[in-house]
């Protein structure tokens, strides 16, 4: 097909005869300059380039004729939801907008063609059409995909739709015999259902429901889903004592219940004192945190330690609690980032 440039494209791009990688050619630009090139095959230098350009255009056109292989362009809700938390918490880390718009895209993506209007998750989307039953494990993903996008833009909804999907949940995947949540809903047809303690390549949908069941309960006062949060870690008591290592997540989980921070800013979202205290925030470390901006006046859920905390001399105020305890009020970037990080770093310029 390349005729006379063949020779100077097996050269480029490192093809051999007995193959370069087991047996077959994988090619890639070898370490030969164009001089060394010009060299092996009575060129001049400056038409190497060319020839190379050209012999990758005609491989091109041949390649056009085969058949494409197979793309797999499903979208799956639950991988969907880790990378919209993820780049939720980076864009407010970073202070990155333009992540956040991303993430609150893709949200609208899975709002739209993922989730019923009776909140049931599908699986899959591919174009047109969904494909199976959501795993615990993308419902999770997707309520804390929800949590994070309302703790970085202060949207309600997002918080209105994490409850909903742990309430799907609670509905169609709790152990009610064990505690703990099954990996399959009870209406999938699915007659062996496993339950969903292990971590895998995700977190364990037991563990990561516990988890967000847990921040859930600090920013509404739900002490049900406190409590089932609780039973669902409980759950992988026992194995956890034979062998934790495949239990990460159900750790993180029984953290966030015993050590949960719960952080409030009482100020307009917007207003630059206030921005100044959530930035404080988003660049201390603090994974059981749950994180909320109010406006001045707002009465925080009956059981938060914060209830009925205000401003201090009228500027936006922050308070971090743990437990039934609140810190002092903190209207200083600099002393709210000490008194999350505990002081054991430099604090931010």
């Amino acid at each position: 097909m390349l005729g006379a440039d063949a020779a100077l494209f097996k050269l480029a791009y490192g093809v051999e005869q007995e193959g370069n990688w087991n047996g077959t050619n994988v090619l890639y630009r070898s370490a030969l300059d164009e001089a060394e090139l010009a060299a092996a095959t009575g060129r001049e230098p400056g038409d190497i380039e060319p020839a190379l350009e050209a012999a990758r255009r005609r491989l091109a056109e041949a390649r056009q004729a085969r058949a494409r292989p197979f793309r797999d362009d499903k979208v799956i809700s639950g991988w969907n939801g880790l990378a919209i938390a993820a780049l939720s918490l980076a864009g407010g880390a970073f202070e990155e907008p333009e992540w956040v718009r991303m993430a609150e895209r893709a949200f609208a993506f899975l709002d739209s063609h993922l989730i019923a209007e009776d909140g049931a998750v599908a699986r899959y989307w591919i174009p047109g059409r969904t494909m199976g039953t959501a795993a615990v494990t993308d419902l999770a993903a997707v309520a804390e995909a929800a949590f994070v996008l309302f703790e970085v833009t202060g949207t309600p909804r997002y918080l209105a739709r994490a409850e909903e999907l742990v309430q799907q949940a609670l509905v169609h995947y709790w152990d009610a015999s064990a505690g703990g949540f099954f990996l399959s809903a009870e209406d999938d047809g699915n007659p062996l259902r496993a339950r969903a303690l292990t971590d895998g390549e995700v977190p364990a949908g037991s563990a990561a429901m516990a988890e967000i069941m847990a921040k859930l309960s600090y920013l509404t006062g739900d002490a049900a889903l406190r409590q089932r949060a609780v039973a669902a870690v409980s759950a992988a008591g026992a194995p956890i004592a034979v062998d934790a290592f495949p239990f990460a997540s159900h750790l993180n989980a029984a953290d966030t219940l015993l050590r949960g921070v719960q952080v409030v800013v009482i100020g307009a979202r917007g207003e630059p004192e206030t921005a100044d205290l959530v930035r404080a925030v988003w660049q201390a470390s603090v994974p059981s945190r749950a994180f909320n901006v109010v406006s001045p006046g707002t009465v925080l859920p009956e059981g938060h330690p914060a209830r009925f905390k205000g401003q201090l001399d009228g500027r936006p105020t922050a308070y971090v609690c743990v437990g039934q305890i609140c810190s002092y009020p903190l209207v200083e970037p600099r002393d709210l980032w000490f008194q999350l990080f505990a002081g054991e770093a430099s604090p931010p310029r």
